[in-house]
């Protein structure tokens, strides 16, 4: 075992991050937990600060500490992961025989409720930001598209592309991926440049001194307009994200756009192995963008269900139900009374019949 010191075993971990083109996002959150692991470690012992000095113990004792900070189970286990990486790392290096973080149990992580904006909410957002063409454009690019905070801040010139109606973004993973753009959203961002400040910096979003818009940036800006709208209710960047998806998944005939969100974000909300199986293209050209919602067991036959789906009536929804679980029996039942209530055509196909 070679003697080295946690503060060196940080700076070399990150350096293999850097080599497996992780993201820097991702680097600086591991940064981050790690170095307040060992600021903990610092202060509460008085031993020397090798990486074969760390026990079990501590890890545990370091997870108690947080929680008696107020700290939730989501941020702990975040914490755990990331002090469970760079031990991995050093056990891959054979710089310690075994990890002591390896056999520490995950704390539970609490149940979050995604936060959306109702129509008329983020209508008022809107009208409030009319006046400033950039903060205007930012939050109908939130709204129209679904990106993520990191995806606006990072959008050069080159990203924007108003003549062919879409972006193209650089999401979790490095994984580029274009997204359609509708009318509202275009005609604010070409409003934002006939204003946009003359700068050399190729971020599409600047601040007020003329650098790319940061991060924080924007989530002020949202804050901002929230507390100016008279709008009490709690919500960050992401929260638009959410709220694009909702809108997004209610509005089938809209699914198009969907492709930067996901429509089965709505399954992964209600916990169910559902998907939904999306329409060929000549029935959406059809605008008959009907939904078949499929039990993961019958995605090899998806099309068989999908054809059932576009029979119905435009805006129709099919689902399959399952003789399993009376817990997801009792979810689709909800999900069948909430498409009901917003207008959709719902058939639900017995398993018996599958």
């Amino acid at each position: 075992m070679q003697a080295l010191t946690l503060d060196l075993a940080l700076t070399d971990f990150l350096t293999s991050l850097r080599a497996r083109n992780v993201s820097v996002l991702t680097a600086q959150a591991y940064q981050t937990d790690i170095r307040q692991f060992i600021l903990w470690l610092q202060e509460t012992t008085v031993l020397d600060l090798q990486v074969g000095t760390v026990s079990k113990t501590d890890i545990i004792e370091y997870l108690s500490y947080l929680a008696d900070l107020g700290r939730s189970g989501i941020t702990r286990a975040r914490k755990l992961a990331s002090i469970r990486e760079l031990f991995k790392y050093l056990v891959s290096l054979e710089l310690i025989p075994t990890s002591p973080a390896s056999s520490v149990a995950m704390p539970k992580k609490e149940r979050r409720t995604q936060t959306y904006l109702r129509p008329e909410e983020y209508a008022k957002l809107l009208s409030t930001a009319g006046s400033n063409p950039r903060d205007f454009a930012i939050l109908q690019l939130f709204l129209q598209t679904g990106i993520r905070v990191s995806e606006l801040v990072h959008l050069t010139f080159t990203d924007v592309d108003l003549i062919n109606k879409m972006i193209k973004v650089s999401g979790k993973g490095s994984k580029e991926r274009t997204i359609p753009l509708e009318k509202k959203a275009i005609l604010a961002l070409k409003n934002y440049l006939s204003v946009r400040q003359q700068s050399l910096n190729q971020q599409f979003f600047l601040n007020y001194t003329g650098m790319g818009l940061s991060r924080r940036g924007a989530e002020k800006i949202i804050e901002k307009y929230r507390k100016l709208s008279g709008i009490t209710k709690r919500f960050s960047c992401h929260s638009l994200r959410h709220t694009f998806g909702h809108a997004a998944v209610c509005a089938y005939g809209q699914r198009e756009q969907s492709s930067g969100y996901g429509a089965n974000q709505l399954m992964k909300q209600l916990s169910l192995p559902y998907h939904i199986v999306r329409a060929p293209r000549a029935v959406r050209r059809a605008r008959l963008d009907n939904v078949a919602l499929v039990p993961a067991s019958l995605l090899p036959r998806k099309g068989k269900y999908q054809r059932i789906a576009n029979n119905l009536p435009t805006g129709g929804v099919l689902i399959c139900q399952t003789d399993k679980k009376p817990r997801l029996r009792a979810i689709l039942a909800k999900v069948e009374s909430f498409l009901r209530e917003n207008g959709h055509f719902v058939r639900t196909l017995p398993y018996s019949l599958i």
